[in-house]
């Protein structure tokens, strides 16, 4: 098990196929253990019912958080465009369509080489995890930031739960640059 986990580690785009109740959260910490990185990890999910499961799994492997930033991927979008656009961007939050406007924006924004850097030298690799929740135009940031760093995905096609106004992340048609495991 542990070279295969140094095998999908060692990939720069590497996907984790499993189903539920299989392990892709505790595999997600067994990477995050093997990892002795200088500069952050990004961890992204859909749900804070996932960060929390996320979180839990690694204070039970006593992981500190310091060096690791999880978050939802709408609300690492939000951060980037907040960033960018000031803080009024928030007022429009209720408005249906606020929520892939940012991320449009986002797509736009990480499309900068300079941003892109920015992210790259942020952080040393980037997990997403229940990636069959992932909307095209998330697929399309990730798939942006996939670009510059590490990028490891777990998901289910079986299981997506989340739909959105868009088409949803089809793993054979959009991950086949990505090694599976």
């Amino acid at each position: 098990m542990d070279s295969e986990i140094d095998n999908y580690l060692n990939d720069n785009k590497s996907l984790v196929i499993a189903p539920a109740g299989h392990g892709k959260t505790t595999l997600l910490t067994k990477c995050i253990l093997r990892l002795h990185m200088s500069k952050n990890i990004l961890i992204l999910t859909h749900t804070h019912a996932g960060i929390a499961s996320i979180k839990q799994k690694m204070s039970k492997e006593h992981i500190p958080l310091k060096n690791v930033c999880i978050s939802t991927i709408t609300g690492f979008a939000q951060h980037i465009a907040i960033l960018f656009y000031g803080k009024n961007i928030l007022e429009k939050q209720e408005d249906k369509k606020y929520f892939n406007d940012i991320q449009e924006k986002v797509l736009r924004i990480i499309s900068l080489n300079g941003v892109l850097n920015i992210i790259k030298r942020t952080y040393s690799v980037i997990f997403v995890d229940e990636y069959q929740d992932c909307s095209i135009i998330q697929h399309k940031i990730i798939e942006k930031i996939s670009s510059v760093m590490p990028t490891h995905l777990l998901g289910d096609p079986l299981q997506t739960i989340i739909r959105f106004n868009d088409e949803p992340v089809d793993f054979s048609k959009h991950l086949n640059n990505f090694k599976e495991y």
